[in-house]
């Protein structure tokens, strides 16, 4: 307890320790990126969601004095962090460069992080408020283990590391950040109701969706379209909010995907294994699936 309290308000915010650990928290994130030894591990999920940013976040807002110094120095945190994650990576990837086309997303969210920022200062305080506060980081880590644990189930063990590191990050939160009883039964509520409903929704979800890995030196923005040889067993689309090309998998039964580039060249062409594992109809997620001869 001592140590969530230090962690949470006991160490001193001060401008050189924000900009150092934005530095090391970005050269930490590329280097998950591009080690081959970390794809398809949870280590590699701090470069594309959100649990550790909020934790990273709230750890920078409960150590400043004022709403307008956290709103500052985690605004500052984020606008060095994330794109010093691409520029670490563009000297090692074939894309260059071209690796910019993700960062649109986390520029909304360090732009965000400046109103956020000032009302989440107010969880350190006494009553209903913050609890209430802290309720939409939370219902973000409940959801988000939920979908890891979800696909530990499935594919163990993959992801199950960053699903028991959401739990462990809303222990932190709730017994490092509230500081009453009625605080954190609040806070244990929202996260029981968000699994429960999260785990309702997965349930009642009839295939499993992944991304498809492009061919080396291929980016999102070469793709024009993508198309499954036969649509009742699956539906293919592009994700412009993700930049991804996603797969949702309807039946068990094989099939070709093909991309095509705006030339109305292919760009990729893969034959999609379906399996049945425990009721769902699923491909290994953020696996390259194997390009058959021409």
């Amino acid at each position: 307890m001592k140590l969530l309290k230090k962690l949470f308000g006991g160490i001193p915010m001060t401008w050189p320790l924000v900009i150092v650990s934005a530095v090391l928290s970005a050269a930490y994130t590329a280097a998950m990126l591009l080690i081959p030894a970390t794809r398809n591990t949870s280590l590699r999920d701090i470069g594309g969601d959100i649990p550790c940013w909020i934790m990273f976040a709230l750890i920078i807002i409960s150590n400043c004095k004022t709403p307008k110094e956290a709103a500052c120095k985690t605004f500052v945190f984020f606008l060095i962090s994330q794109p010093l994650i691409y520029i670490f990576q563009v000297p090692f990837s074939a894309l260059g460069w071209k690796l910019f086309q993700y960062y649109p997303p986390w520029a909304l969210w360090t732009v965000l992080t400046i109103p956020m920022s000032l009302i989440g200062w107010h969880t350190r305080k006494k009553g209903w408020l913050a609890p209430v506060i802290l309720s939409g980081m939370l219902i973000l880590l409940a959801d988000c283990g939920a979908g890891y644990f979800r696909t530990a189930l499935y594919f163990p063990p993959y992801h199950i590391l960053s699903g028991i590191a959401c739990v462990l990050f809303i222990v932190m939160l709730i017994y490092g950040i509230l500081q009453e009883r009625k605080q954190r039964g609040l806070a244990w509520a929202v996260c029981a109701v968000t699994t429960a409903v999260s785990v309702f929704v997965m349930l009642r979800t009839p295939f499993c969706s992944g991304n498809i890995m492009l061919p080396e030196g291929v980016s999102y923005s070469d793709c024009a379209a993508v198309s499954v040889s036969d649509d009742s067993a699956a539906k293919a689309y592009l994700d412009d909010e993700r930049q991804e090309v996603r797969l949702a998998i309807k039946k068990e039964k094989d099939f070709e995907l093909t991309v095509t580039g705006k030339d109305g060249s292919v760009l990729g062409r893969y034959a999609v294994s379906v399996i049945k594992n425990r009721e769902f109809l699923c491909f290994k997620p953020d696996i390259r699936l194997e390009e058959p001869a021409q």
